[in-house]
């Protein structure tokens, strides 16, 4: 007998049982929604450095989105990687970079041409995030080619997305 039937019959009246969640659709589910919140987020990002007062906050800003940017890629990242184990191209036990990831599935997700700009630099974000000499260059690369290439990253994620569905693997 579990707790649930244990407090009804001490005559509690608990709250109805709580359904079991799919964790592995939940978390593949977030990953897309802090990916998806970045990419809808890019147009306030310029607005806002755009009309920064000065050089101080326009770097704030700057290095808030380069930031929000690797958590972007960190979570396409972790979705490719689950996308490689269902396709057996990989294991989870093998550490894949994004780069490697992006080539490896590209095909698999059916991704239209006119996305390879945005794909091609988000495979640069290892430049970004462990090149500390050149940082500032990469931080000024990551605003110009998010803002300019918006939509094929929307694109990109919605091949993703899409995948994602048609395997079963988001809510």
């Amino acid at each position: 007998m579990d707790i649930h039937e244990k407090l009804k019959q001490a005559g509690f009246n608990p709250p109805p049982k709580p359904s079991k969640v799919d964790s592995k659709k939940a978390n593949m589910q977030m990953k897309i929604n802090k990916a998806t919140q970045f990419l809808n987020a890019v147009e306030e990002y310029d607005n806002r450095l755009n009309s920064a007062p000065d050089k101080d906050t326009f770097l704030l800003l700057e290095n808030s989105v380069v930031l929000n940017y690797e958590r972007f890629c960190e979570s396409i990242k972790d979705i490719l990687d689950n996308i490689a184990v269902k396709e057996n191209i990989t294991s989870l036990s093998d550490k894949r970079g994004l780069g490697e990831l992006i080539r490896e599935t590209i095909n698999i997700l059916g991704i239209p041409l006119d996305v390879s700009n945005a794909v091609k630099k988000l495979t640069t974000r290892n430049d970004a995030v462990h090149d500390y000499i050149n940082s500032e260059y990469y931080d000024e690369e990551v605003l110009k080619h998010v803002s300019n290439d918006i939509n094929e990253y929307k694109k990109y994620l919605n091949a993703i997305k899409n995948y994602l569905k048609s395997k079963n693997m988001i809510q």
